[in-house]
Formats: structure tokens, sequence, C-alpha cells
């Protein structure tokens, strides 16, 4: 089976690298981001207040309005103002989360956005309240990270993942699903499991079907590879079983 790749972040605190995998849907600006998101834009801060009343302890909500200044990939236009959900932690001793801390105003990030009606909050269901079309984070690149080299990148995997969304296939995603259930390999699971990873999420109802007809390790092989493809809680960035 296919071998999930450990983060290379070395030059950074484990502690870090472990809150950063928690604060945001995804750590990285990659395929899987991509494929979470539903609008992924160059975007400048300007403003941001808190929204909602949070108990003892509880995660906090910061609406934040951010003017577009390019789109990348999503159905916007240059200067829409969008609003965009963060989830602040209120415990001064816990590290900043990487997708709650907000530029200055004025001040650019590239945004990878999940629209938040088709999100999962865990401890903030309120989220959902809010009024008008709003977002949470995916993962974003700060004005520093966003180099010339980081935006090109971006920039292909938008393509490529677009594309291979594009060429779906549900019968392909069943034949796939199928095959990783019964497969007797190695070899035969991890050209499986990376066709699937690459139709992303659009393949999650072919597995579910195929699971009902597999047990035991069949069953096991395709439900990793829907957790994989399946965004955590927006609010905590955790799957609680995690």
């Amino acid at each position: 089976m296919r071998k999930t790749t450990a983060f290379t972040l070395t030059i950074l605190p484990l502690l870090l690298v472990i809150q950063q995998a928690m604060a945001c849907l995804h750590s990285e600006v990659d395929e899987r981001a991509i494929q979470w998101a539903v609008l992924i834009v160059k975007a400048n801060l300007v403003s941001s207040k808190p929204y909602g009343e949070a108990k003892d302890g509880q995660l906090g909500i910061v609406l934040s309005t951010w003017k577009v200044t390019q789109v990348f990939d999503g159905s916007t236009k240059v200067d829409t103002e969008i609003t965009v959900l963060t989830f602040p932690n209120p415990n001064v001793d816990a590290l900043a989360d990487p997708c709650s801390v907000l530029p200055q105003p004025g001040k650019s990030m590239i945004l990878l956005l999940r629209a938040t009606k088709d999100c999962e909050f865990d401890v903030r269901p309120d989220a959902k309240n809010v009024p008008g079309d709003s977002f949470v984070i995916v993962s974003r690149l700060t004005e520093e990270d966003a180099t010339e080299d980081a935006v090109k990148d971006l920039q292909r995997r938008i393509a490529e993942v677009r594309k291979a969304e594009a060429g779906f296939n549900d019968k392909d995603a069943h034949f796939q699903a199928e095959t990783l259930a019964n497969a007797v390999d190695d070899i035969e699971a991890d050209h499986a499991d990376s066709a699937l990873l690459e139709m992303g999420p659009k393949a999650i109802p072919a597995m579910k079907d195929v699971m009902e007809k597999f047990p035991g390790n069949g069953k096991k092989r395709l439900q990793k590879i829907v957790v994989e493809l399946s965004p955590p809680p927006a609010d905590t960035g955790k799957r609680k079983d995690g």
C-alpha cells in the first residue's frame, strides 16, 4: 500500500508542525488543498471583527473582509469583497494557529478557500449561521511565502487538479474502488489507491458503494482513502479520531 509521506518541515520544532496540521484544513498548498478549495485568490485584508459569543475556553470566530486582487481559480472577480471565517484559540499559551493569524489591513495573502456551507464544524457549528456567502481557509500563502516560483507551482497544480476533475468518470471510480478492495498485492493496490486520490472527493460516493460489498480488509482500504479525501472540521482542523 502507498505510504503517506511525512512532513518535510525539518527546520521547525515538531510541536509547531503538529499545531499547523491541526489549525488549517490542510497544512500544505498541494493537490489535496486544491481539491477541497472552491476559490483560490490573492486578496488584501480590509477589516476583521469577532462574531458571536464563545464559551470559556472555546474557539472564537472572526469575520474578515478581503478585497480580491487576483483570481487563480473559482467564480469571482477582481475587486470583489469576500468574507472569510477564522477560529482563533483564546488560550494565550497556545501556539498561534497559522490559518487564524491575519495580516495587517492592506496586506495580502493567497487564500485557498472552501465555502462555509460545505464545511463541517466541531465546536463552533454556529459558524453556519453567518449571513451571506462566506468561506473558511483550506490553506494559504503569506506575502513572504508567495514567491514567483511558489505561485507558478500553485498555478501548475491547479491546472492539473481541475483537468483530472473534469475527466472524472463514475464508472472508472467504481472500477478502481473494486480493484483496491480486491487487490492481491501492493503494486495493484498502489495503482488503484493513486488513481482514486487523483480523482479526488468526486470518487467518494463510488467508494462508499463498493464498501457495502466488501467487508474486512477491502473495506478498510477504501475507508482510509475516503478519510484522506474528506476535509476535517473547519474550526479545529482536526478529526475527532485523530
